[in-house]
This record gives structure tokens, sequence and C-alpha cells, in this order.
């Protein structure tokens, strides 16, 4: 993107809007506005604050100020529409802001939309959805280029709907999602003493690595290792208090093949000592 043209347009009270094609890779870079990234074509990868996730047509990724990220291509170059702006866009009582926030709470959805999002949100479009979100794109950009009377109201008005129908395919992704996580939930029930890899869950639910994770902390409260770690445990407690077996040998039937490792996970996770479940 030109700094100079989206530093002009800010300045004169719009969004700013264009569209490229990666062939390569962009800079990782961070900014001082809000941007929405919209992939119109192609495949490839998109970094986001640290976490790489496959991203291709249809996806969407609302970032917040201050967090880095790039786009690599894959196979096929990617075009990319993008939106940038400032809360004081939506109203003048935001300037100054720097947090996307302060939109949602204070001129958008706050009634409906919690306030888990952070750094950046990153959605996927079906077909249906896809070709209204790029009829949006493609509108805004056309008012943008043509700069004709009125063109920051409707383009304002586009980019409401916008982050409504972002909204939408977020929450309906989560409701997606928690049903995709009990199938990982279940699975995990039945192997936790064996080798679980986070890529393996990750597949069993259509998810990238680092999608899967966010997902499954927001609905356990915890990591998939540490939900593992836990159950684990809990089973160590139990057959301590049960059996008279060695607590190698326990360590070892719950999944742990390092004995010191096992006592460090134990240890803090019950904050006491195996011998103080003994019967």
């Amino acid at each position: 993107m030109a700094y100079s043209e989206i530093d002009e347009a800010l300045r004169a009270g719009s969004a700013y809007i264009n569209r490229c094609v990666v062939d390569a890779e962009t800079d990782y870079h961070a900014h001082n506005f809000v941007e929405i990234a919209y992939v119109a074509d192609g495949s490839g990868t998109h970094t986001v604050s640290g976490s790489s996730f496959r991203t291709q047509k249809g996806h969407i990724t609302l970032i917040n100020y201050d967090i880095p990220h790039k786009f690599t291509a894959g196979d096929s170059p990617l075009t990319v529409y993008n939106c940038v702006f400032t809360p004081a866009y939506f109203d003048r009582v935001l300037a100054g802001s720097r947090n996307f926030f302060d939109v949602n709470n204070h001129f958008l959805l706050g009634n409906f939309y919690n306030n888990d999002f952070q750094s950046y949100i990153d959605v996927r479009a079906d077909s249906g959805e896809n070709a209204h979100i790029q009829n949006i794109f493609q509108r805004m950009l056309k008012e943008y280029e043509s700069r004709q009377l009125g063109y920051r109201e409707i383009i304002r008005g586009y980019l409401i709907e916008l982050l409504i129908l972002i909204f939408r395919l977020r929450l309906h992704a989560g409701k997606d999602n928690s049903g995709k996580l009990l199938d990982a939930l279940d699975y995990i029930g039945t192997r936790y003493t064996q080798e679980i890899r986070l890529a393996e869950l990750a597949a069993l639910c259509s998810m990238s690595v680092s999608t899967f994770s966010r997902a499954f902390k927001a609905l356990t409260g915890t990591t998939a290792i540490g939900y593992i770690q836990e159950l684990r445990i809990e089973e160590a407690c139990r057959l301590l208090g049960t059996t008279d077996w060695r607590v190698a040998d326990i360590a070892s039937e719950v999944g742990y093949s390092d004995i010191k490792h096992f006592y460090e996970v134990f240890k803090r996770i019950t904050r006491r000592l195996p011998k103080d479940f003994r019967g």
C-alpha cells in the first residue's frame, strides 16, 4: 500500500480503498489505522501477530492498530482488497482513538458482539456471502477512485454493512466451531494417555492450528495441551487412591515416560505430591 496516499485519504476524512496483487511476499508491517484485508482470488498464507494461517478466496481479516501482519503468495498470486480507516471516520467523538473496540462500542454492534476481539478477526465467507462482500469492495473502490460528491458518506455506509457481515460470519463460525470442538474433546477423552499432536486435533476440526488453538481456549478456558494434562493427572490421582501401583507405573499408564516431567506437571496442577493421594 502507498502510505502517502493513505495519510492523504485519512486526513481528508475518508477511508482508503485499494486492490493489489501479491505474487511473492509483503513486508511484515504494522500501522496506525484499522485495516480490513479481503482475499478476492488466489491462495497463500497470512501471518498476523505471529500466527500464520492458510488464506484463500473469500478470507477476510480485520486488523487492529499496531498489529503486524504480512501476506505470502502460494501456488497462485493473491488478489487482495484493502480498506483502512480510523475510528474518527465514524464519529468525530472518536478522534484520537487507536482501537477498533471504540468503533464497536460507541457506533456499531456492542449490543450483540462481545469484546473478545483484541488484535484481529479472521473469517471465511462461503460462495454466496463472498460474492456479496466482493461486490461491496468493488463499489467502495469505485467510489474512492471517482471521488464524486458524497463519496465519503457512501463508502462509510458500505463499510458499516461490511463490518456487520464480518461480525455475522464470526458469530456463525463460533457456533460451527463449537460442534467441531466437541468432536475434538471426545477424541481427547478416549486417547489422552497417548501422544496427541495439535496438528492432529486441528485437522480433525478442519481448522488451522492457530485457529483451533484460539477456538479451543475460548471454549474450555485452557489450551489443548493443558486440557490433556489435566485429564492425565486426574486419572493419576484416581489410580494413586485405588491401587498400590508404583508412581512410575502410574505415570507411564497415563502417558508420561519421563517421571521427572510427570512430577512437575502433577505438582503444578494439584499443588501437592503423588504420595498425598495414596489411600
